[in-house]
């Protein structure tokens, strides 16, 4: 329990300072804008060029009331098991992405739904430039991680994390494409995010072999030193 007392305290602090796949039947939007999403009518559209690179692997898209950062790693996990109490940290590496949402707006609330919310529906999709497509991991409802969230309300001028945890690309594949759905922060079109695999940092073997102490605690400090100016 002092594990997740741990987890809950440095998620606060992120959030302050920088703020499953269902199968594959259900596909992105259509016509979603690439580098922009827009709220509706009246909204300003932006072109794709509009989306930003924060720092040398964040990478932002911005709509006129939301902005979304994300991060992506690969390595291994820390899990934490809420009724048995036990630390564990995965066998094998994922692709975990790092989601930063900040509420633009002054005087909106946005009732934020997690994209891995819900196993049964998909609301993130990851494929590359070979058109592999890659599926959210779901560990079960027991297990816990840093920045596992099923929802949230986001006032002005405020933001929330969120970790999305994929399968691991294969060696070949060199871009992907991350579509996060617009309707889970109240947007009507979606966030396309694409990105080579330089932007990826893979974390080495002695990551893996530190203990889950040593492995949780430069976890956030990390994410948070990159995303702090998003």
């Amino acid at each position: 329990m002092r594990l997740s007392i741990r987890f809950a305290v440095v998620l606060a602090c992120c959030i302050t300072a920088a703020v499953r796949a269902d199968s594959a039947e259900k596909e992105p939007s259509e016509n979603p804008v690439e580098g922009h999403t827009q709220s509706g009518a009246g909204t300003d559209a932006a072109k794709p060029s509009d989306s930003k690179k924060d720092g040398p692997r964040a990478i932002r898209i911005e709509s006129n009331n939301v902005r979304v950062t994300i991060l992506p790693e690969v390595g291994w996990l820390a899990l934490e098991d809420i009724f048995a109490k036990k630390v564990r940290v995965t066998e094998e590496k994922y692709l975990y992405v790092m989601v930063s949402v900040w509420n633009k707006s002054n005087d909106k609330k946005i009732d934020f739904e997690g994209w891995s919310s819900n196993m049964f529906m998909a609301f993130a999709f990851l494929k590359d430039n070979l058109g592999n497509r890659y599926k959210l991991i779901d560990f079960g409802p027991n297990v816990t991680y840093p920045g596992k969230i099923e929802s949230a309300s986001i006032y002005p001028g405020k933001g929330t994390l969120e970790v999305l945890i994929f399968e691991t690309p294969i060696e070949k594949a060199s871009t992907f494409e991350l579509t996060l759905k617009g309707k889970n922060v109240g947007e009507d079109t979606d966030f396309v995010f694409h990105f080579p695999r330089s932007v990826i940092l893979d974390t080495d073997e002695e990551a893996r072999r530190m203990s889950v102490a040593n492995r949780i605690q430069p976890f956030w400090p990390r994410w948070l030193s990159e995303l702090a100016n998003c």
